[in-house]
């Protein structure tokens, strides 16, 4: 359905390998990491105020798009797991893209928690959605 493949946006990106709908959702595990170990930041993605995540496999290799065909649905902390969901059909050898904005500010609507990077101290500040919007 997918593979990891060489990308014209950046690097490497993910690949349909088949026609993929809307709907379908993608399922990879997460290694965490404090926040202080910073050298996988490029490929990681917020855990919660102490903590990231990086996806094992593909899901560290999505590109960013102001127009993504892709999204985060949810977080399983006990299976240590992410699940994206596609959001617009995707044709096979399309790219499926991400919406992120280079680390600098990350928002992710499925969970309702912005993501500051405090360029200074190097450190993220997690602002956490109230009780009641918790997924």
């Amino acid at each position: 359905m997918i593979k990891v493949d060489f990308s014209e946006i950046d690097g490497r990106g993910v690949f349909a390998t088949e026609d993929i709908l809307v709907g379908v959702e993608l399922t990879c595990n997460v290694m965490i990491f404090k926040n202080s170990v910073n050298f996988l930041e490029k490929w990681t993605y917020p855990w919660d105020k102490d903590h990231f995540s990086f996806c094992v496999g593909f899901g560290s290799f999505f590109n960013h798009s102001d127009t993504p065909n892709v999204k985060i649905k949810s977080i399983d902390k006990k299976l240590l797991t992410k699940t994206f969901i596609v959001i617009n059909d995707i044709k096979k050898g399309e790219e499926l893209l991400l919406n992120y904005s280079k680390r600098i500010k990350m928002i992710e609507t499925d969970r309702s928690m912005i993501i500051n990077i405090d360029k200074k101290l190097n450190k993220n500040t997690v602002i956490e959605p109230k009780e009641a919007d918790r997924f």
